[in-house]
């Protein structure tokens, strides 16, 4: 049983640390594809900056030339509107901020977002403004070419069959003076991770549903095969507990058919009919462990003296006591011994109790059985100068069919239903049992009704 719980504990290890390592690569995965989705938006806004850039420009050429252009004299919402069509075209859906500046950014900084603008002057988005030139068309001029005439381009561009814009690079000596476009998305980085955020958490959550699912299968295993340990114990244990009285009334009825001295004849009815009571015992046993499975233990309550019960105790589990030379204290403390319960089964809980400690003795022993009122509750102790219970046995002696083991072998013969028998019925009386861990010279149970 200890090598499989270990082999199921390995490997409720091993699948918690196979879960953190694909929850460290889900997250590699997600800041990889975030990473390569932001350079993806980074060429996108690279690709379509030159565009922006000609549009721009359509809404005055002379504007973006020279060392002094009266740029602020342009509509900032064109602006604004030739590029957010330019995104949308794209499908850029995130936040993007603009600027048309000089090299040094003196005197020429426009922008819709001027808190931005260390960082549009750095982007490495941009587009230059001062190298587009333009071409035009005409099919008549009304008045000759004369540079001088401020009419001149605008009498042009009205009378202009065709026009296009075009990017010409390194057209302008002084780098400084070369106007520029630029674009910043601004926290690039948490706007692509928000939109695979959702593909992220399901995957995490599909991965702790097959977590919790293998270990609940595990758990299942883990279960099963100790429930079928337990079938098996309980199967073998039960042959011995039915041979042993059973082939002792054999034996006894063998020996009276042969035996005709009365006095020889009496010992030998005597073991027939103790043995026939321990098996009535076991029997009856079994019957309550039915009832306790199908949940149909009724209990039949009444007014009983507490103290009388506990005084019967050493007369019914009298040749137990003689056998195993045990002794019993009493300190019965209850100013009223008067409590509703079932006289058969509480009795029965406590001789449980009892037995236990004369059967896993390895000498003499003595018991002590105490009573008192506190707080509204009834205390009943439970104790012995016995052996007592290792601590690595103590968390499981009140589940169904548990037994302690020594050396791969179990301690006493039984079925180990009587703590959990116990148990039940206690807490069918509302009550409360449990194990005193720090009681050093034996074992103490303390009983709560």
């Amino acid at each position: 049983m200890k090598s499989f719980l270990s082999y199921y504990n390995k490997l409720s290890l091993l699948a918690l640390v196979v879960f953190l390592l694909l929850v460290l690569l889900q997250s590699i995965w997600l800041r990889k594809a975030v990473q390569l989705q932001q350079q993806e938006m980074t060429l996108r806004l690279k690709q379509i900056i030159p565009d922006i850039a000609l549009d721009i420009n359509s809404l005055g050429h002379e504007y973006f030339h020279g060392d002094s252009t009266p740029i602020h004299e342009l509509n900032m919402e064109q602006f604004q509107e030739k590029i957010q069509s330019h995104l949308d075209s794209a499908g850029i859906e995130n936040p993007t901020y603009f600027a048309i500046h000089k090299e040094d950014s003196i005197p020429i900084f426009i922008s819709n977002s001027p808190e931005h603008k260390t960082e549009l002057l750095n982007s490495e988005i941009k587009s230059c403004m001062s190298c587009i030139i333009s071409f035009s068309v005409s099919k008549r001029l009304d008045r000759k070419l004369d540079e001088s005439d401020d009419e001149y381009s605008k009498r042009l561009l009205e009378g202009a069959t065709f026009s296009y814009y075009s990017p010409v690079k390194k057209l302008v000596a002084e780098e400084k003076k070369i106007m520029w476009l630029t674009l910043y998305q601004p926290n690039s980085f948490s706007n692509a991770l928000r939109s695979m955020v959702f593909l992220f958490g399901t995957s995490i959550l599909l991965l702790l549903v097959l977590l919790f699912l293998f270990y609940h299968l595990l758990k299942l295993l883990s279960n099963y095969k100790k429930l079928t340990q337990l079938k098996e114990d309980f199967f073998n244990n039960m042959t011995h507990e039915f041979k042993t009285p059973l082939s002792s009334i054999r034996l006894a009825s063998k020996v009276l058919r042969q035996n005709k001295n009365p006095e020889k004849s009496t010992n030998y009815h005597d073991v027939i009919e103790k043995e026939s009571k321990t098996l009535e015992m076991q029997i009856d046993k079994l019957l309550d462990l039915s009832l306790l499975d199908h949940k149909e233990l009724q209990l039949e309550k009444e007014n009983i003296d507490l103290h009388e019960l506990i005084k019967a105790i050493p007369d019914r589990i009298k040749p137990l006591l003689e056998s195993q030379n045990g002794k019993f204290i009493f300190d019965l403390n209850l100013p009223n011994p008067l409590i509703f319960a079932d006289k058969n089964h509480l009795s029965n809980s406590l001789c449980n109790l009892v037995e236990n400690s004369l059967k896993y003795a390895e000498g003499q022993v003595t018991i002590w059985i105490n009573t008192y009122h506190k707080n509204a509750s009834t205390y009943i102790i439970v104790k012995d100068d016995g052996p007592g219970i290792k601590s690595e046995f103590q968390p499981h002696i009140f589940e169904r069919f548990y037994r302690a083991k020594k050396n791969n072998e179990y301690k006493t013969q039984g079925f180990g239903i009587g703590l959990s028998y116990v148990k039940t019925i206690i807490e069918a009386h509302e009550g409360s049992i449990h194990l005193n861990p720090s009681y050093a010279n034996g074992c103490e149970f303390i009983i709560k009704i």
